[in-house]
């Protein structure tokens, strides 16, 4: 564990080097950009919240990656998962009646839920049942869903009054998930901790737990004993669509109060790489998500402050994932060198 965290730290150091670099080269003060990076999440108490408001998503689709992850499946669909909550959620509204808030939240919740397992299914049924390799399937599923996306708000669900943007029309004030002390905090927190929460003990104490180890660890063995496994595949990849697609309602419903493009600052690779980051653990994956919430929440300062183009959000979430992939191969290196190092017995 301490050449894994050497590791991390010295090529998350390496990361930022090379962004502060990039900023150089393009004429920017590299310190400037740095120190409103660092103080971003954390220079006011709305920094803190929009911190916390990006992490709900994040958590979410790191729970989305980790439920499969479990299983020794790679599950990278968490952000066409979430993009088809978002429209499920928002197609439930349409087809329903105007009812009053809490049962409109709820079938909005049920939508979104049903759309993201369904969405989930695909990848999870196909490894089961014909061996596919769901790392594919699922991560061009995200380009799938993001065109569907597009086709409804440009095309069948367009608002008419929004003078030509791509989007559909506003909420209704009953279909707004509330705002917590004031700020856009919205309830999913609460369901999302609580998910890690039941997840952590189910993996720990439950049959099903033990079961999802076994396969993991031996699909083979497994099958040989007789535990279902293309069914916990299915189960595995339908509960996790579904939790990174609540995380596209909440998006929906607590933040933007429309369907539009750009419903996801890529909250569905940031959850794969938390959850990959901390190897599936689902009691760890709280932090995970508030550590990466707040990177993102720093680029967008370094947009609002520093007037630098969205693309930077992008470029400097790009050079941390890098610097994670980065810390593993780092880490097997220095494990490697200690264990050569040390005198054998």
């Amino acid at each position: 564990m301490i050449a894994r965290a050497a590791a991390v730290i010295s090529c998350l150091a390496l990361g930022l080097a090379a962004f502060a670099t990039v900023i150089a080269i393009g004429g920017g003060d590299s310190i400037a950009v740095l120190r409103t990076l660092a103080t971003g999440g954390a220079s006011s108490v709305y920094g803190l919240t929009e911190t916390v408001v990006k992490a709900i998503p994040v958590l979410l689709c790191a729970l989305a990656a980790a439920l499969p992850g479990r299983l020794g499946l790679v599950n990278i669909g968490g952000e066409g998962q979430l993009l088809l909550g978002a429209i499920g959620a928002t197609f439930a509204i349409r087809v329903s009646p105007p009812m009053s808030a809490m049962p409109t939240l709820l079938v909005m919740a049920l939508g979104a839920a049903l759309a993201g397992a369904g969405w989930g299914l695909l990848p999870g049924t196909l490894r089961g049942l014909t061996r596919a390799n769901e790392t594919v399937i699922s991560l061009l599923l995200n380009y799938v869903a993001g065109l569907i996306l597009l086709h409804l708000i440009h095309g069948p669900w367009k608002d008419p009054a929004s003078l030509g943007w791509p989007q559909t029309a506003a909420l209704p004030e009953s279909a707004r998930l509330p705002g917590l002390w004031g700020t856009r905090i919205h309830p999913l927190l609460w369901f999302a901790l609580a998910s890690c929460v039941l997840l952590a003990i189910l993996d720990r104490y439950a049959v099903v737990g033990m079961a999802s180890r076994i396969i993991g660890a031996n699909a083979a063995v497994a099958r040989y004993i007789g535990l279902k496994v293309p069914l916990y595949y299915a189960i595995a990849f339908g509960l996790a669509g579904a939790l990174a697609a609540l995380g596209g309602f909440g998006e929906l419903s607590g933040i933007q109060g429309r369907l539009r493009d750009g419903m996801s600052l890529g909250y569905g690779y940031a959850g794969f790489f938390v959850a990959w980051l901390f190897r599936n653990r689902f009691e760890w994956l709280p932090l995970g998500a508030f550590l990466f919430s707040f990177v993102i929440t720093g680029a967008d300062s370094l947009q609002a402050f520093s007037g630098m183009p969205f693309a930077t959000v992008y470029l400097l979430q790009g050079l941390v994932f890098l610097a994670i992939l980065g810390s593993t191969a780092g880490a097997k290196i220095i494990e490697r060198r200690i264990v050569a190092a040390s005198p054998s017995e």
